[in-house]
């Protein structure tokens, strides 16, 4: 989903993460696509990609929550 265009058109480069299945791709210039739709969530798939980070990522409990 696209919400604002304007966003996406002063982006120097986009990453798409979704769980949705991609039936109408709004966005069509990426850089990286990740997509399962078999996650509950997309916070599920970011949470899956902290294992590949060399370093130790520390959240404050507004942003674990």
């Amino acid at each position: 989903m696209l919400t604002d265009s304007r966003i996406y058109r002063k982006a120097p480069k986009v990453a798409i993460l979704d769980h949705h299945r991609r039936s109408n791709p709004a966005i069509t210039e990426y850089v990286f696509l990740y997509n399962q739709t078999s996650a509950s969530s997309t916070v599920e798939l970011v949470v899956e990609m902290y294992e590949f980070l060399d370093e130790e990522i520390e959240l404050t409990p507004m942003e674990a929550s």
